[in-house]
């Protein structure tokens, strides 16, 4: 039999040392790192405001000692200026060490979203690591900072991908805990730690979180048998739940916590159910994800979107609709990791469809690691097949790679 040549070795990286594997995450990490940080303080040029928003309460948090700008003791939120809510999250304290280090500049106030979006790759390959070959798992990641939603959102100090980062965080957790059967008192007390993160890290995130919290309660009644441990289970989680509720009270009390979903009833008060469903169904609407002029429709700036680009690249569309494919067949079995998936993507549009847009590349954003999940599932079902049926596969797989990294 002839030996198989040097290219496939290469591919089979089953075949391969823990080193070579590591080396390919850390080429991996450099390249995303310096793909998201080049000329960051040059692009985009200048402040947004809501940057300067951010930046100049974390620079406020640390020049007087723990108060904002407004004199307050570590809020959880910060006021709009001229305004009595409070439209700005906790990111603000994510922001203080880079402020610290390298002062209050374009620069400082991004890292901490690149530092996000970095957190969040490594999370995405710790879900995918036990799930797809490690090749697939490369290769879907090596997209991510070259994806444009992914690289407007890791260059601009805004809390949307620190909040996704910290959402699929629980995601993770729900899925390690109660699929991948590690429950233990540490576990949950992680899962709470993040769940109440989740709803002051952005303004999703209050809906999000409280979801999830939900989700948790109910699987820790489905999945725990042992009476015992399944009310300290319980407990934990419902700790957290009420203290994230009492610390919470100002905010709900002064309409804080409905800031965006008074939004759609002030815009669409006689026909406020019309226009969410609406909303939700944007999100399944192919061309604001692979068009090159998406723009929000009430709010048309190039922030959102990068001109002649779609939001992501149209190389991955194959590859997502078979991760769809997977996905439903995995309902249809009733797979317990393709219903949570499900649940945490429908989790990630309620918010963005309870503001007068719909699909939003800033406000979506949650749903994000749910698409890229998917997308490596695709990648993942194509090699497998190629290898199975390819005669002269290691041709088949160069002329595959070919086509990834160069059709554009």
């Amino acid at each position: 039999m002839r030996k198989t040549n040097n290219i496939f070795i290469f591919l089979n990286l089953k075949k391969h040392s823990k080193f070579f594997k590591l080396f390919l995450l850390f080429i991996l990490l450099f390249f995303s790192v310096f793909i998201l940080t080049y000329r960051l303080d040059k692009n985009p040029p200048g402040f947004f405001i809501d940057e300067s928003i951010y930046g100049y309460e974390a620079f406020s948090i640390v020049k007087n000692k723990g108060f904002s700008s407004n004199g307050e003791f570590l809020p959880r939120f910060f006021k709009n200026p001229t305004q009595q809510t409070r439209g700005h999250s906790s990111y603000v304290y994510f922001n203080i060490p880079f402020i610290t280090i390298f002062g209050l500049k374009e620069f400082s106030v991004r890292l901490s979203s690149v530092v996000s979006s970095l957190l969040l790759l490594f999370t995405l390959y710790f879900f995918l690591k036990k799930k797809i070959d490690f090749f697939a798992i490369f290769l879907t990641l090596f997209w991510w900072p070259l994806t444009a939603w992914v690289f407007i959102l890791s260059r601009i100090g805004l809390e949307h991908i620190f909040g996704t980062m910290i959402s699929f965080v629980v995601f993770f957790l729900l899925n390690f805990i109660f699929f991948e059967n590690q429950k233990n008192f540490f576990n949950f007390i992680l899962l709470g730690l993040f769940l109440l993160f989740t709803f002051y890290s952005f303004q999703a995130g209050k809906l999000i979180g409280l979801s999830y919290f939900g989700l948790a309660i109910i699987l820790i009644f489905l999945k725990e048998k042992n009476n015992k441990r399944k009310i300290s289970y319980l407990s934990i989680i419902g700790s957290f739940f009420i203290l994230t509720l009492f610390l919470s009270y100002s905010y709900i009390k002064d309409g804080s916590f409905f800031y965006r979903s008074n939004e759609l009833m002030y815009y669409c008060s006689d026909r406020f159910i019309e226009c969410f469903i609406k909303n939700i169904f944007s999100h399944f609407n192919w061309k604001y994800y692979f068009l090159n002029d998406y723009r929000p429709p009430d709010f048309p700036v190039f922030r959102h979107s990068i001109l002649g680009t779609s939001l992501i690249p149209k190389i991955l569309a194959p590859f997502l609709i078979i991760g769809i494919i997977k996905l439903i067949s995995g309902l249809i079995k009733k797979n317990p990791e393709s219903w949570l998936i499900l649940f945490s993507y429908i989790n990630g549009i309620i918010p963005a469809s309870l503001t007068i847009r719909g699909f939003d590349s800033w406000r979506s954003v949650a749903t994000l690691p749910i698409i890229f999940v998917l997308i490596g599932f695709g990648i993942d079902y194509i090699f497998k097949k190629i290898k199975f049926i390819a005669k002269k596969r290691e041709k088949i797989i160069i002329l595959l790679i070919i086509i990834i990294f160069f059709w554009v």
